[in-house]
C-alpha cells in the first residue's frame, strides 16, 4: 500500500480577506504601540496627534470586529481590542466620567427602589421620596453642623496662635492686671499684648475669643456682670459665668477716640468708667448709654488711669505732644461734687502710670517707683521694698490685702516686711534674644503681623491659596462639573433606565445580542449581590462606629460613625480613610475649644485608636466574612491590586470604579467560560 499517495494533502490557500486580516491585526499591533508610548493624543506642546484621534481608536475597533473571522489566533483580534478600548477609555475619562457616573447612581436608585418592600408604583415613589427627604435633611443638618464647628475650629485656631505659639516664640508683654478675689483663693485677670488669660493657682487658662483676637488688651476691669477689657479699637465685654461666651463689642458709644485706656467698675456693677486717648465717658446701664464726664476737663487728655473707692473716683491724666509727659490726679468725691485736682507732692520728677484703691488707701505706680498717697499729710509716700521692684511701674493692681506692682515683664506682691515675692512673671520667648537682629525683626513681624492678617483678611488668605494651589483649585473646579453633568445624566437615566439599557443592547449585531444579554444579566445578578451584601456591612459597621464614638466624646459622632461605615466599603484603604475622620473630628474638637490639649485628649485619641483597630476587627473576623459569603466572592489580594491599579492609571475615579469593574470581568468571565446555570440566566 503506497502511504505516501494515502496521506491529506498539506496545500493550503491564502486568501484575500486573511491577508487583509493580516495587514488589520499588524497595523492595529503598531497603532497601539506608538498610542502606548505617546500616552496621550496630545503632544508635549498641547496640540492634536492626528492619527491618535479617538475617532481613528473607533475606527480600528470597528476594522478589528469585522475580520475577527479571518483572523486564525482570535486571541490576538480580542487582545488588540481590549487595548484599544483601554487606550479609549482613559483617554475620554473626563468625557465619559458623567455619563458613567449618572448611569451608576441610577444603578443605585433601581437597586433601592428593588428593596423597597412595596408593590404598588405609588408607593414605591412615595417611599423613594421619604428616603429623599430623610436623607437630604442628614445631609443638611450635618452641613450645618460641621460649618459651624468649622466656624469654631478657625476661631480656636487663631486663639491658640495668639494665646499660645506668639507668646513662646517672641515673647509677651504684661500690661494690664484685675483680682477676684474669694477667702483664700485669688483669680487673676490678665491682659497682655496677645489676649486675656485667667490665672488660678499655677493654671493659666485663655480667654482670647471672639473678637479681641489679635489685639493688644490696654484696659482690664471685672464687675459682677462680666469682664471689660479695652483695645485700641474700642471696648468689649464678656460674660465670665457663661459657659464658652465670646468677647462682644460694646456698640454705638460717642469716644471721640475709640482706643480705651483705662477701665473702672464701681459698688454698683452697671455704673463703669472708661478712659480714652480724648476724654472721659461714664455709663450707669452697663454700657448702652454713654456720657461724656466733665468734658471742660477731658476732652482734651489721654486717660492713663482710673480707680474708685465707693463714690470717690481718681483720674489721671496726660496732655498729648509737648505735654504728654506732665500727669495729672484729679478726685470727684460724690457724683454732685466737682472734681478736684489732688496734689502730687512727694511724686516730684515722677511720671504717674498707673492707679489702684486697696485697703482704703490710694496707690500709684510711677517711673520712680510705688507711693501711697497719705491724705491727712496731703503727700505721697514710698512703698517699702523698692529694691524688690522694677524701676519704672506701669502695672498696678489692689485687693482689701495685698497690693500688686510691675512692668510689662514681671509683676510681684506685696507680702509685708518690706519684701515683696514674685506673682506673675512673662514669657519672655524663645526667639527673644533674636529680636533687635535684622532677620530677628522680620521673622517677628510675619509671626505678629502678616500670619494673624493672613488669618483673618478672607480676600488675601483667597489670594495666598489661590497662588499656592491654583491646580488644586482648578482640578476640584473640573471634579464639581463632573458631578453636575453626572446629576443631569442621573436625572434621565433615573428615569428611563431600562429603555436605555435596552436601546444600547440594539446597537450590537443580531447575532451577538443575546449573548450580550446573557452578559448583563450577570453582571446585574453579581452587582445585586456585591451591592446588598456592602448595604449590610456598612450599616453593621456605621452602627458600632458611632455607638463607639459617641463613647468616646468624639465631636459628630453620628457623622463620623456613618463616614466610617461608608468608607469601609472602600477596599483595602477605606479603613485607614475611616478612622482619619475621627482624628480630624477630634482635632476639630480641640480646636473648637471642645477638649483641652492634655492628658484627657490623649487618652480620647487613643481610645478612638483602639476603636479603630477594634471594629475592624470585628469587621475583618465577623461581619465581613458571613456576609459577604452571599455575595459576590473576589479575593482580597485581586482587589486590593484592582483598587491600586485603577488608582494608578485613573486616580480617584480609578479607586472609585475597582470594584464595579471587577465585578464586571468576573461577570464575564463566568458567561465566557459557562459557569452560570440557565436557572440563573433567566
Amino acid at each position: 500500500m503506497d502511504t505516501q499517495n494515502s496521506s491529506p494533502s498539506q496545500n493550503s490557500s491564502i486568501t484575500g480577506a486573511t491577508i487583509l486580516a493580516i495587514i488589520s491585526v499588524v497595523l492595529a499591533a503598531g497603532w497601539i504601540a506608538y498610542a502606548y508610548y505617546k500616552g496621550g493624543s496630545t503632544d508635549a506642546n498641547g496640540n492634536r496627534i492626528l492619527l491618535l484621534h479617538p475617532v481613528v481608536a473607533m475606527l480600528l475597533i470597528f476594522l478589528l470586529t469585522r475580520v475577527y473571522r479571518w483572523v486564525e489566533i482570535k486571541i490576538i483580534a480580542t487582545l488588540e481590542i481590549v487595548m484599544i478600548v483601554l487606550w479609549l477609555f482613559v483617554t475620554m475619562l473626563g468625557v465619559l466620567m458623567p455619563f458613567i457616573l449618572g448611569f451608576g447612581f441610577a444603578y443605585l436608585l433601581r437597586f433601592i427602589s428593588s428593596a423597597i418592600p412595596f408593590d404598588k408604583t405609588y408607593q414605591r415613589r412615595l417611599a423613594m421620596a421619604a428616603i429623599l427627604i430623610i436623607c437630604g435633611g442628614i445631609f443638611f443638618w450635618t452641613s450645618r453642623q460641621i460649618g459651624k464647628q468649622a466656624s469654631q475650629m478657625s476661631r480656636g485656631l487663631q486663639q491658640f496662635y495668639h494665646e499660645s505659639v506668639l507668646p513662646s516664640i517672641v515673647g509677651e508683654t504684661l500690661e494690664v492686671l484685675a483680682i477676684e478675689e474669694s477667702g483664700a483663693a485669688t483669680k487673676f485677670y490678665l491682659g497682655t499684648n496677645h489676649g486675656v488669660y485667667v490665672i488660678e493657682g499655677d493654671v493659666r487658662s485663655g480667654l482670647t475669643n471672639g473678637n479681641i483676637i489679635g489685639k493688644r488688651v490696654q484696659a482690664i476691669s471685672l464687675a459682677d456682670e462680666g469682664l471689660y477689657v479695652g483695645t485700641p479699637d474700642g471696648l468689649y465685654r464678656l460674660d465670665v459665668e457663661t459657659e464658652k461666651a465670646t468677647w462682644a463689642k460694646v456698640e454705638n458709644i460717642p469716644f471721640a477716640n475709640p482706643s480705651v485706656r483705662a477701665i473702672s467698675t464701681g459698688r454698683d456693677a452697671s455704673s463703669l468708667y472708661v478712659g480714652t486717648a480724648a476724654g472721659l465717658y461714664a455709663s450707669h446701664d452697663s454700657g448702652a448709654m454713654w456720657t461724656p464726664v466733665s468734658p471742660e476737663t477731658f476732652a482734651k487728655l489721654s486717660i492713663v488711669s482710673i480707680a474708685r473707692e465707693g463714690d470717690s473716683v481718681y483720674v489721671a491724666a496726660r496732655g498729648e505732644g509737648a505735654q504728654a509727659s506732665q500727669t495729672a490726679l484729679w478726685l470727684q468725691a460724690g457724683s454732685n461734687m466737682e472734681w478736684q485736682v489732688l496734689p502730687l507732692k512727694g511724686l516730684e520728677g515722677a511720671t504717674l502710670q498707673a492707679l489702684a484703691v486697696g485697703n482704703d488707701m490710694l496707690y500709684a505706680g510711677t517711673t520712680s517707683g510705688v507711693y501711697a498717697y497719705e491724705g491727712a499729710a496731703g503727700q505721697w509716700q514710698e512703698v517699702q521694698g523698692q529694691e524688690h521692684l522694677p524701676t519704672s511701674i506701669s502695672l498696678l493692681a489692689a485687693t482689701p490685702t495685698r497690693v500688686y506692682a510691675g512692668d510689662k515683664t514681671v509683676i510681684r506682691y506685696h507680702g509685708g516686711a518690706g519684701n515683696w515675692p514674685l506673682a506673675i512673671a512673662h514669657n519672655e520667648g524663645r526667639f527673644n534674644t533674636l529680636k533687635h537682629t535684622p532677620i530677628g525683626k522680620t521673622v517677628q513681624q510675619y509671626l505678629t503681623e502678616r500670619i494673624p492678617s493672613l488669618a483673618q483678611a478672607g480676600g488675601t488668605a483667597v489670594k495666598w491659596l489661590s497662588a499656592s494651589a491654583g491646580s488644586f483649585a482648578f482640578q476640584f473646579g473640573g471634579f464639581l462639573a463632573t458631578l453636575s453633568f453626572a446629576f443631569i445624566v442621573f436625572v434621565y437615566a433615573g428615569q428611563k433606565f431600562e429603555d436605555y439599557i435596552r436601546g444600547l443592547t440594539s446597537l450590537i449585531p443580531a447575532g451577538h445580542r443575546e449573548q450580550v444579554k446573557t452578559h448583563l444579566r450577570e453582571i446585574d445578578r453579581q452587582m445585586q449581590a456585591y451591592l446588598r451584601g456592602q448595604v449590610t456591612v456598612i450599616a453593621i459597621v456605621s452602627v458600632i462606629s458611632s455607638i463607639a464614638y459617641g463613647v468616646i466624646g468624639v465631636p459628630f459622632a453620628l457623622l463620623v460613625g456613618l463616614l466610617a461605615g461608608f468608607c469601609n466599603a472602600v477596599p483595602t484603604f477605606g479603613p485607614f480613610i475611616g478612622g482619619a475622620f475621627a482624628f480630624v473630628a477630634m482635632l476639630m474638637g480641640l480646636a473648637a475649644g471642645d477638649f483641652s490639649m492634655g492628658f484627657d485628649f490623649l487618652i480620647r485619641c487613643l481610645a478612638v485608636l483602639g476603636a479603630i483597630l477594634g471594629i475592624q476587627t470585628i469587621d475583618n473576623s465577623l461581619i465581613s466574612p458571613k456576609v459577604m459569603s452571599k455575595a459576590v466572592e473576589v479575593d482580597p489580594l485581586l482587589i486590593m491590586f484592582g483598587v491600586i491599579v485603577g488608582g494608578s492609571l485613573l486616580g480617584f475615579w480609578g479607586v472609585l470604579l475597582a470594584i464595579p469593574i471587577l465585578v464586571v470581568i468576573k461577570s464575564v468571565i463566568a458567561v465566557s467560560q459557562g459557569k452560570i446555570s440557565t436557572e440563573e440566566e433567566q
